[in-house]
């Protein structure tokens, strides 16, 4: 009797506590949350279970001591939860087990099915001496807008700590990625011990669930703990911390005497875009002095902030009060004793809020909100791009033009021309976007060189009329200089007019957002023109080979750069695919149509397939999961090899692309009965 009036007293004050949070709760906030009458916690450790360890190759207990900081995501009208799990190895100390993933699915949010196996942990693999022997810790996890999972996870092998990104299509196959800032402003951000990581989401009503939104053309992600700070990514995979005028990682909350997060701030879930702006839950840890009186020394609770959609790093609101903190047993027993309800995993599910947190580093529980309102994001604009080209030599130009002016992905600020006649090169162009409609697009004409190539489609060009082209180098600086930050150039020939704004100006090339191009040969060369017959070493591709010292001048740069190069480029038009576009009968297939038939004729000895090696650079641009790239440290020779050596990552290489995604993506955009 004593036992349920206690319960009963309990629950009262715990009603009580979230009426008053939902007096006083600002229009902009998730929630007010509340506890689930039962359930809690919905996931314990269960030390039976086994798996054979990678690394040890050996039965492991995965599971046997904790199972806490939970991601979660919406997956075919399920929630699915991945949370940390720590074997029974190691010290009895915080941090001194091997963690692993676990997941676990629910129809309602609160009841769940386990796996048996974890889905994500330590292997044999290029990060295993960053997660090894400590683990793969505390995630968070998006969906992308074509359905990839992208992980944000801590890397954590005993010595020190980073943000590593991982993919799946499907939560239970990885690939890694490493550290989300390895590769950032040339390496500069290598080393840096950092954790925790909420990439920004928003409402797809047409979905129902959470996925990753852009914002001005770029994806954004809150990170840190004793501080957030933000970064920022053209691909989900490669992301940039946000600079203050110092050069430092920009710092947006900090901690707060006398509030819950008086020790220090730590990012939580995935923050989510609404109407009002950027909700962001986050953890706080309270300070044994000088903290938040009502809770716990070293405690931890959720708090909110809310930053301006159209400033991501501007602070507009943030709570004096826990929006969820340690108040249960569950969330104040276990080896974190001063108590946690440590935020991770947030999914609009069933028409509520569900937050899953971890308590006291021991085990995951939920709180739920009432259906969200005013969820829905301001429109996002397309990416900014500037496509270089050697156009009318191979046809694939031809193509990757085409899908980058059918793709409302991209805003294309205008055409370069590159390589040899780069006037002549103009009016092919100018001929090309007139027919497509598309008249008004700013071309100009880039840096003229000598030309031992064949310009099959010179006949095409010269129905154009006879004009002088703007200076394509000073176009490209211009651009740059009026959109700093937001340019993607697209580089699908010789790079001279990169050299040439490399060396006119290294500053103003500098506040490129990346450069995508297609060049270089890594493990495969040329295939067989004639028999297509695969080419298993490395050849001075074409591309680079024309100007070494302009890819040499682009890997020094300090720009992003991404590598479409021989190896995942050489994707064959057959006959049918042919017929597909060429029998659309639009103006801007009858272009290709033409241009096809005078490249046929121009030259010889090769197959009527034309290879697509240009088209895979727009795509990647536009849809990078078409061909995901890997740090690689490339060194340019002046016969135009690109070959992999020792050191620090200086461009990301597509090694392998998915050729029939990539067909369905090309033949579906160019053969749409409505232009860009």
């Amino acid at each position: 009797m004593k036992m349920y009036r206690k319960f009963v007293l309990a629950a009262a004050a715990l009603v009580c506590a979230v009426a008053l949070q939902a007096q006083t709760a600002q229009p902009w906030l998730i929630g007010p949350f509340t506890r689930p009458a039962s359930g809690n916690p919905v996931i314990t450790p269960r030390p039976a279970s086994t798996f054979t360890d990678p690394v040890l190759k050996a039965p492991a207990h995965w599971e046997a001591l904790h199972t806490f900081n939970p991601a979660a995501i919406v997956r075919q009208g399920k929630v699915v939860v991945l949370y940390r799990a720590e074997d029974d190895s190691g010290a009895m100390a915080i941090g001194g087990h091997t963690s692993r993933l676990g997941m676990s699915e629910s129809t309602d949010g609160i009841h769940f099915t386990r796996r048996l196996d974890p889905v994500f942990f330590p292997a044999e693999d290029g990060e295993k001496t960053r997660e090894w022997p400590g683990g793969v810790e505390d995630p968070r996890i998006v969906e992308s807008e074509n359905g990839t999972y992208v992980l944000t996870y801590t890397q954590w092998n005993r010595e020190t700590y980073s943000v590593g990104i991982a993919t799946s299509p499907d939560l239970t196959h990885w690939t890694k990625h490493g550290p989300a800032f390895f590769t950032a402003a040339g390496g500069k951000y290598a080393h840096l011990q950092y954790k925790s990581a909420g990439i920004v989401t928003r409402m797809d009503t047409a979905k129902g669930r959470l996925i990753a939104a852009k914002i001005d053309g770029k994806y954004w992600m809150y990170w840190g703990e004793g501080s957030i700070r933000l970064a920022t990514s053209p691909d989900l995979i490669h992301w940039t911390p946000v600079e203050d005028a110092q050069g430092h990682p920009l710092e947006l909350l900090r901690p707060r005497d006398g509030h819950f997060d008086s020790s220090f701030p730590e990012t939580g879930p995935p923050p989510v875009l609404t109407e009002a702006g950027i909700v962001m839950l986050y953890n706080g840890k309270n300070a044994p002095s000088a903290g938040d009186p009502a809770m716990g020394a070293n405690a931890y609770a959720a708090g909110e902030a809310l930053f301006d959609a159209a400033n991501p790093a501007h602070l507009i609101a943030q709570t004096d009060h826990p929006v969820l903190k340690p108040e249960l047993p569950y969330e104040k027993t276990g080896q974190y004793v001063a108590g946690t309800t440590f935020a991770e995993g947030l999914v609009n599910f069933h028409g509520q809020w569900f937050l899953y947190y971890g308590c006291a580093d021991s085990m995951v529980a939920v709180v739920t909100g009432p259906k969200p309102v005013a969820a829905n994001p301001p429109a996002q604009g397309p990416e900014l791009a500037i496509l270089d080209t050697d156009i009318g030599d191979d046809i694939d130009d031809a193509f990757a033009l085409a899908l980058a002016l059918r793709s409302p992905e991209l805003k294309l600020l205008g055409i370069t021309t590159a390589y040899g006649d780069t006037e002549l090169r103009a009016r092919l162009v100018d001929r090309y976007l007139r027919a497509a409609g598309q008249g008004g697009l700013p071309v100009a004409a880039g840096v003229p060189t000598a030309h031992d190539n064949v310009f099959t489609q010179a006949a095409y060009a010269r129905q154009a009329a006879a004009k002088k082209h703007p200076d394509g180098v000073g176009f490209l600086l211009d651009q740059i200089r009026r959109h700093p930050g937001e340019i993607t150039l697209i580089a699908i020939g010789p790079l001279n007019n990169v050299q040439a704004a490399i060396e006119r100006d290294p500053a103003t090339f500098r506040q490129l957002k990346r450069v995508v191009l297609m060049g270089g040969s890594v493990y495969r060369g040329y295939d067989d023109m004639k028999t297509g017959a695969r080419n298993s070493a490395p050849d001075a591709e074409w591309n680079i080979n024309r100007d070494p010292a302009g890819a040499k001048a682009l890997l020094a740069a300090g720009v992003p750069v991404f590598m479409m190069p021989l190896d995942s480029t050489q994707i064959h038009l057959e006959a049918a695919e042919r017929e597909r576009i060429f029998s659309t009968g639009s103006p801007l297939t009858d272009q290709l149509t033409l241009l096809y038939h005078q490249w046929m004729a121009g030259s010889e000895g090769h197959s009527p397939a034309p290879t697509l090696f240009d088209p895979v650079a727009v795509a990647y641009a536009i849809r990078p999961e078409l061909c995901p790239a890997t740090p690689l440290h490339l060194e340019v020779d002046d016969k135009g090899f690109t070959r992999p050596a020792e050191g620090a990552p200086n461009v990301q290489v597509c090694l392998h692309s998915d050729e029939g995604a990539f067909l369905d993506f090309l033949l579906g955009r160019i053969t749409a009965q409505s232009a860009h």
